[in-house]
Order: structure tokens, then sequence, then C-alpha cells
């Protein structure tokens, strides 16, 4: 028996579960289907629930990695994701709304917009 041999130690490591890890990677996910949502029109129906979906998922993930110590950075694409998809979406309805209130102004021929080029010429 050799007394010099010294046996293979490996110090275990400690893991912390990430608690917020579900909801990250599903804040993420919706905050992609809301950004696509205004590129594939196919899904452009679930751009506004799913960046509902992917905020509130996300600041639910962060608060839940937090307490555990952990930093969820899919959570973090997701939150960032949902709030751009949002924004996007709010400016798109007010343009709808804004393009419906500007045919209706020059359909009642208030003098503004074409009708006003149509007169001068």
């Amino acid at each position: 028996m050799d007394c010099t041999q010294t046996e293979n130690y490996v110090e275990p490591t400690i893991t912390v579960e990430d608690p917020g890890k579900t909801l990250g990677l599903v804040s993420m996910i919706a905050g992609i289907v809301a950004l696509g949502g205004r590129v594939i029109p196919v899904i452009s129906g679930l751009s506004l629930p799913a960046a509902i979906v992917a905020v509130i998922c996300g600041i639910m993930g962060k608060k839940n990695s937090a307490k555990a110590g952990v930093e969820n950075s899919n959570a973090k694409v997701g939150l960032v994701c949902g709030i751009a998809g949002l924004i996007m979406d709010v400016l798109t309805f007010l343009m709808v709304i804004g393009i419906i209130v500007l045919y209706f102004v020059m359909l009642l021929g208030f003098g503004v917009g074409i009708p006003l080029l149509v007169q001068l010429s």
C-alpha cells in the first residue's frame, strides 16, 4: 500500500433550481410570436395576446428567479420582445384608426386631404 497515493476527489457542485425557468421560456416563445406576428400574416392574430402573455410571464419569471438568486435571461428576452410587440400593436392600431378617420373626413368633404388638392388644381 502506497502512502502517497491520493484518491481522486471531485468536489460536488451545488445547483440552484431556477423557479422562473419555465415562465422565462414561455415568455421568450410568446415574445418571439408577438414580433413574428408583425411579419408573418398567418400568425398576426396572435400578436397582441402573445405580447401580453410575454410581458406577464416575463415579469413573473424574473421575480421568481430573483428570489432564488438566479438570473433569468429567457424572461428578460421575452419581456423585451413582448414590450416591443405591444408597442408595434398599439402603433398599428393607431395607424389604422388614423386611416379610417382620414377616409371619412375625405368622404364627407371637409376640405382636408385629397379633395383639397383637387380643388386647388
